[in-house]
């Protein structure tokens, strides 16, 4: 019988292999199993398993990494569980000074392991994750697939060479895998920022914020006759002109779209999510007793022709003041939905801030006139604070309002060329050197400025010969807004007043399609809105304008 020592002696062995993982080749030999290593495909440190098997370093070398952590992940849990009495309080701190102890322990003993044997970490480096897979989990990671006939099968998978890194304890393996998802991530991130980077680059949109919209943002309430009305559609002039704007500015050029939104405490938590989504700079001020601004939009009938809209609650407007302390202060351009006399008040507050911020540039400013102000007693206004704007751009109908015209010469285009020219003449920009653009619905738009003659572009759905709408234009609403976001981004990248109103015109057909936004889905090599891919409708509208694709 073996005597008392011996007993001691076995079962301290058999601890330490169950502790530190410690199963050696030479056993395996004796046991008749497989130990030949094949030498790797691929160069690198070659792991030479269980050398020095009679000293010490063979519990350094097959010392389990995992052990100590575990040890000490329940060490801790056990010290933030609730107890109703203190000595089992106590109880716990004795148990994690223990698992502190053998933390330090462990981590001394794995210096050591991967210090005297650097072909172990240096095979987790070098050699690729799929080859770090033990034959003993091949079969739980083989792919199953249905037959025609309904059969479970298993796929067959091709024979994989054995490497030194397969001899790995599975702890080490582990940690390969996730040391490589690591890295992987990092190769991931240089590849991505390379893809973009021709994007990046594109003229006039650096790294700052090329476009604002200060105008609102809405939940709209939308009724029919005779349906059930649709609930928390997003709308608003800032909604729909940071549509406009974001949907040529694809991931990372998103980051350049910043969007400032004033919401009340009913705004939806999976609206803000959506918004989100979109990837812009988005700074929220929320008003926690207050409610988010809301409108009611009644159409006559289902044509989305007449229809009436009112607020149903009180205004939420974006203020220049909380631009300050924000990277929204410093944009490239600005939309503002606003009044002549608001305009001139707010771009004064605007351009003071912005020389406190040390951003001594003017910006581009893109102003829509607010369309309850378009009435004959504003002209004069409108033509004061168009001096101070980049572009103005009323739509044919509120052009014609405020030149006191009857609404239906507001669809002749001869008209709509002469108003927009006698705008121009009394001044619009900085030294007379701004831009009338004037929406058209059905006529599309028309440009002009000093050095352009009155340049007209169709819009990207016409009208039928029998005078339908195009199948896919549904609800009319915000179309103009997008127009303008788009037109902005499409000025910053070109710099030409024509090109950026193709941009216009493409933006808008995208807010036609439905009601509300359109539906953004992200793939591996870009972006669709509503199934398409923005840029390839732009090559076909240029194409089709004659400005080529």
């Amino acid at each position: 019988m073996p005597s008392t020592l011996g007993k001691h002696r076995a079962c301290l062995f058999f601890f330490f292999e169950i502790v530190f993982g410690e199963f050696s080749v030479d056993k395996a030999q004796k046991a008749g199993k497989r130990t030949s290593v094949v030498p790797p495909k691929r160069r690198g440190p070659v792991l030479r398993v269980n050398d020095d098997n009679d000293d010490w370093r063979r519990i350094v070398r097959n010392f389990t990494p995992s052990y100590f952590s575990v040890t000490m992940g329940t060490g801790i849990v056990s010290n933030t569980l609730p107890y109703n009495a203190q000595w089992l309080y106590w109880i716990s701190v004795v148990i994690f000074a223990i698992n502190v102890l053998l933390f330090i322990t462990g981590c001394i003993i794995s210096f050591l392991r991967y210090t005297l044997y650097p072909e172990i970490f240096g095979a987790m480096i070098v050699h690729p994750v799929d080859e770090l897979k033990p034959d003993s989990t091949a079969k739980l990671n083989g792919a199953y697939h249905t037959n025609s006939g309904g059969t479970p099968c298993q796929r067959e998978k091709p024979p994989r060479n054995r490497t030194t890194a397969d001899e790995l304890p599975i702890e080490d393996q582990a940690l390969k895998i996730n040391m490589t998802q690591v890295l992987e991530t990092f190769r991931r991130m240089a590849a991505r920022r390379a893809k973009f980077q021709g994007r990046a680059n594109a003229p006039n949109l650096g790294g700052g914020i090329s476009f604002t919209s200060l105008g609102l943002v809405v939940l709209d309430e939308i009724r029919f006759p005779s349906q059930e009305p649709l609930l928390d559609i997003l709308g608003g002039s800032g909604a729909y002109a940071t549509l406009g704007a974001r949907l040529f500015l694809r991931p990372p050029l998103s980051h350049t779209l910043g969007w400032m939104i004033h919401t009340g405490n009913d705004f939806p938590e999976l609206m803000l999510d959506r918004l989100e989504s979109w990837d812009a700079t988005l700074v929220v001020e929320r008003e926690a007793d207050k409610p988010s601004t809301r409108g009611l939009l009644e159409y006559e009938d289902t044509t989305f022709g007449p229809k009436h809209f009112t607020y149903t609650t009180p205004l939420l407007p974006v203020h220049d003041n909380n631009l300050k302390h924000t990277p929204l202060l410093t944009a490239q351009a600005y939309h503002y939905l606003e009044t002549p006399q608001g305009m001139q008040t707010r771009l004064s507050t605007l351009l003071s801030l912005r020389k406190e911020a040390g951003a001594l540039d003017h910006p581009l400013i893109i102003w829509e006139p607010a369309p309850y102000a378009c009435k004959p007693e504003n002209l004069q206004p409108c033509l004061a604070a168009a001096q101070h704007v980049d572009v103005l751009s009323p739509n044919h109908l509120e052009l014609a309002a405020l030149f006191g015209e009857y609404p239906a010469k507001a669809h002749d285009k001869a008209t709509i060329e002469a108003l927009a020219q006698r705008m121009l003449d009394s001044g619009v920009g900085q030294d007379g050197k701004g831009t009338v653009v004037v929406r058209a619905g059905e006529n599309g738009s028309v440009v002009v400025s000093r050095d352009l003659p009155p340049t007209w572009l169709p819009p990207f759905y016409t009208t039928g010969a029998d005078g339908r709408q195009h199948f896919k234009v549904v609800d009319p609403t915000g179309a103009g807004n997008a127009f303008l976001g788009a037109y902005t981004v499409g000025y910053l990248r070109t710099g030409s007043a024509v090109e950026a109103a193709c941009y216009g015109t493409v933006g808008g057909s995208f807010a036609l399609e439905q009601v509300g936004m359109p539906e953004l889905v992200s793939g591996g090599d870009g972006e669709l809105w509503n199934g398409v891919d923005v840029f390839e409708r732009l090559a076909e509208y240029r194409e089709a304008v004659g400005l080529g694709a």
